[in-house]
């Protein structure tokens, strides 16, 4: 079998890899680069929200939601248009995160395995790309992506809640993250929609 030959028959299962590594190096390539920048902090309600380390398990989560639309979807160019919402998502994040560098300091996790857990978060993901929150727009993005193609994942988008809420009780997050991971997220869905749609009017156009 030809390298053509392999692409071809796992393309999907190839942008699936291409998703996975530009959601990890870029991401800690942008940490590194804003190291010496001066960082803001975003603390508005924060210091009332208590540290939950349970929460990690939800907070995590997110890389199982938002890799679904890889199962879910069967239509090959669908899933092509699905890809590019994520890599607008991300990429925009990303010129944020290196413009205004927003950094947050977990508190001690304590002691316990979900505390354990959290410590290794805090170990591995320096938090310096903290607004807007990728882990809210990419839940909300997926989400809202799997609900279009089959009402039966309506869950999805109350996973995507969860996972938002998450974030603050890990304090890997403000709360105003939320708001601008969301907005994010919400950018990109409506940036697929308007691709698929155009996509349509081209295809109707055709067949006449």
């Amino acid at each position: 079998m030809s390298l053509k030959d392999l692409f071809t028959k796992y393309d999907k299962e190839f942008m699936l890899v291409v998703i996975l590594l530009y959601y990890i190096f870029p991401f800690f390539l942008v940490s590194r680069l804003t190291l010496d920048k001066v960082h803001y902090h975003l603390n508005t309600i924060d210091h009332i929200i208590p540290l939950v380390p349970f929460a990690i398990v939800i907070y995590l989560s997110v890389f199982v939601l938002v890799f679904l639309p890889y199962f879910i979807i069967k239509d090959k160019r669908y899933f092509y248009n699905v890809s590019l919402s994520y890599f607008f998502v991300m990429s925009l994040s990303y010129i944020i995160y290196l413009f205004f560098p927003v950094e947050i300091v977990g508190p001690d996790p304590g002691t316990g395995i979900f505390a354990w857990v959290v410590s290794i978060v805090y170990f591995i993901d320096h938090t310096t790309n903290a607004f807007p929150s990728l882990h809210v727009a990419m839940a909300l993005l997926s989400s809202l992506i799997c609900y279009r193609h089959n009402k039966k994942y309506w869950w999805f988008i109350l996973w995507a809640v969860l996972i938002s809420i998450s974030i603050v009780f890990v304090k890997q997050h403000y709360f105003i993250d939320i708001i601008g991971g969301a907005l994010v997220g919400l950018i990109g869905y409506l940036i697929l929609i308007r691709i698929l749609e155009k996509k349509k009017i081209k295809i109707s156009k055709n067949r006449n």
